[in-house]
């Protein structure tokens, strides 16, 4: 009788991957770009705190943002709409009891 053991995929290596929580100074900053998504702009000071982040230590679903706003080319409006569509979507599946992550 032969035991089959399974290698972890990417998706369940990247399921089971701890992260270290958010930072004092990164939470601030997390809870200041949904302030200012919900206020209709990401400023540009905001934009440049985000941009000299290291995603790789940022625990999702905020990587997943700090990762968009760093790779938008589009002006602070455009950016906006874009990450107010992520966070959306992230609290839609949170609403629904889902990990909003597992399927990026």
């Amino acid at each position: 009788m032969s035991t089959i053991t399974q290698t972890p995929t990417a998706k369940t290596q990247s399921s089971t991957r701890k992260h270290e929580p958010l930072t004092k100074a990164q939470r601030e900053l997390m809870g200041r770009l949904l302030v200012e998504v919900l206020e209709g702009t990401i400023t540009e000071e905001t934009r440049k705190e985000i941009y000299a982040l290291k995603v790789k230590p940022i625990p999702m679903p905020f990587n997943h943002l700090v990762g968009a706003v760093q790779g938008s080319l589009l002006d602070n409006e455009k950016t906006t709409i874009e990450i107010a569509k992520d966070i959306g979507y992230f609290a839609k599946k949170i609403y629904e009891k889902e990990k909003p992550y597992d399927h990026i």
